[in-house]
């Protein structure tokens, strides 16, 4: 029994280093391309291009174009920033995590989490449809 208890220490230290995780990527600065994102309740979309981002929000009340200044490839998909003098808009979208927009039986291939000042914190979805039709959000 003795000549085993010597051994714990070891034991526990070997044990430390199975559930340790790497470390991710940093974020690389990268343009992320034409994307399509929305969501209901309330209703909203955010239409990228080259240097833009076009948004409209609350059921069409809301609708502004801002520059986008910074778009970075992440470890879990994209972080898209975006503001001018009046708006601002940040785009969180997590590649490869399907999601259904809960109006439709459409699945896409992202999720989307969009936040704009005046406006709040956007859930919804974003990408290709991956089931249930075929005209992005």
């Amino acid at each position: 029994m003795f000549k085993y208890a010597a051994l714990l220490p070891f034991a526990a230290l070997a044990l430390a280093g199975c559930g340790e995780e790497k470390e991710a990527p940093p974020a690389v600065e990268e343009p992320l391309g034409a994307y399509k994102a929305g969501g209901t309740e309330p209703g909203w979309s955010v239409n990228i291009s080259e240097n833009t981002m076009d948004v409209t929000a609350s059921y069409g009340e809301d609708k502004f174009s801002i520059p986008i200044n910074s778009s970075r490839k992440t470890a879990d998909g994209w972080i898209v920033k975006g503001f001018d003098d009046k708006h601002n808009m940040n785009l969180t979208i997590m590649t490869g995590k399907e999601c259904n927009d809960g109006m439709s039986d459409r699945v896409y291939a992202d999720t989307v989490t969009a936040t704009a000042g005046g406006i709040g914190t956007l859930e919804g979805c974003g990408g290709d449809i991956t089931e249930g039709g075929d005209t992005a959000p």
